[in-house]
């Protein structure tokens, strides 16, 4: 079968959403990552705007490096294990009819690393600079060939990386202030399968961009007491303008295509609030409540560089909130131990939900502990268990010419499992 130009787009931008599909199972709402700290993951991220632990606070609240001494340095990896299955619930194409096909696997069966880095330093007793290397949002996924969802995503990745350098004031024993700048980029691949067979052999179509956008983060801290600290944090929403190749690779080279074209991608605002409150010398307990301006993320329109508008996908976010609870014990100088829960929304709506990001609400269970081996270097684990419900898929795909439509009906169950070690060096 020979494509036009226009059909091959298309094909090449079934769902512009797709740039997102490997974030459908990160574990903050919908594709952003939480996990950019062990001891804030061993507690459910219930502490990092008030409760200072280590040189992770340039990320989650800069004003929170003036809690820290000298020049420090966190460095580590968490690893997620999401286990997705779908179910077929009867999906049909206008071409193909029934949809015939595997379920497609678990498609983030792989090695899902987020590393971070970062450092903090006090120039003197007023102020402090730090820096920041983290991935805020990616993940990876593949589903198996065949699968009856093979119109929108087969194969995708999206990667980022955010360099954040930081700077914190202390302007009395109550209050400090802190602010950074995220200079983010983004690296996005996609794969899909679109076909007339009941195997899902034939067209294979790509979309490959990146981008380089800029955003800020502020934060401050109050100490009412020595035991109570209050933590308030704001991270601007980042738009990036995609920039790279829409292809077509068909049975023949006459049936394969190539074209530049861009995409917008809107990453949300993030406001949190936190609490810590030391009850003794040991026990500390802490609460945080994370909004997310979602909204931001109303559509995904893909344009070919020669102003063709190849695929509006809406997605119609809505805005959402976390909470989480969490504890910290100090055992003694060698070992501390720490616990959480976290309640996470998800941003998905019912019209909108599709294979790309079959997200549901996600409930954590967090522990973890830091192994302090000497005075200056400590390692710190930590693991969570997250519920996710399940999500119920009934959608349309958007037309493909001669490959016509694909009505999802769909149910997608999912745990996540995740995995941390950092080091703390101070010196």
């Amino acid at each position: 079968m020979r494509m036009t130009s226009t059909t091959a787009i298309r094909l090449g931008l079934l769902s512009a959403t797709a740039l997102m599909a490997i974030t459908g199972q990160a574990n903050a709402a919908a594709f952003a990552l939480q996990e950019q700290s062990v001891t804030g993951l061993g507690t459910a991220y219930s502490g990092g705007a008030a409760n200072t632990q280590d040189a992770s606070t340039v990320f989650y609240n800069p004003a929170g490096m003036t809690n820290l001494s000298g020049t420090q340095i966190n460095i580590g990896a968490i690893n997620l294990s999401p286990n997705t299955k779908m179910t077929n619930n009867g999906s049909t194409g206008s071409v193909l009819g029934v949809i015939a096909g595997n379920d497609g696997g678990n498609p983030f069966d792989s090695v899902n690393l987020v590393p971070h880095a970062y450092l903090s330093h006090a120039v003197n007793d007023k102020l402090w600079v730090g820096l920041a290397v983290t991935a805020p949002y990616g993940l990876a996924e593949e589903y198996d060939q065949g699968w009856f969802g093979r119109f929108g995503s087969t194969k995708s990745q999206l990667s980022t990386i955010d360099v954040a350098p930081s700077i914190a004031y202390k302007i009395n024993n109550q209050w400090s202030v802190g602010a950074g700048v995220d200079v983010q980029y983004v690296k996005a691949n996609l794969e899909a399968n679109p076909s007339t067979t009941s195997g899902g052999t034939g067209v294979v179509s790509k979309l490959n961009g990146d981008d380089i956008s800029v955003g800020a983060n502020f934060g401050v801290q109050w100490h009412p007491t020595e035991m109570t600290n209050l933590g308030l944090t704001y991270r601007t929403g980042i738009g990036h303008e995609l920039e790279g190749s829409i292809s077509s690779a068909g049975a023949t080279p006459a049936g394969s295509t190539y074209a530049r074209g861009h995409a917008n991608l809107d990453l949300p605002d993030i406001v949190t609030f936190g609490a810590s409150q030391k009850l003794d010398n040991q026990w500390t307990v802490q609460g945080q409540v994370n909004w997310y301006n979602w909204s931001r993320f109303h559509d995904i329109t893909a344009i070919t560089n020669t102003g063709v508008v190849a695929k509006r996908s809406l997605e119609e976010y809505d805005d959402t909130f976390g909470v989480a609870i969490g504890t910290e014990y100090k055992h003694n100088d060698t070992w501390t131990f720490r616990g959480g829960m976290q309640y996470d929304e998800t941003p998905t709506v019912d019209s909108r939900r599709d294979t790309l990001v079959p997200d549901g609400n996600r409930t954590w269970l967090t522990g973890g502990a830091t192994y302090n081996i000497t005075p200056n270097v400590g390692l710190n684990f930590a693991a969570a268990y997250i519920w996710v419900t399940d999500a119920n898929l009934n959608y349309t795909t958007p037309p493909a010419g001669a490959l016509g439509t694909e009505t999802i009906r769909a149910t997608a169950e999912s745990h996540i499992i995740l995995t941390g070690i950092d080091l703390t060096y101070k010196f």
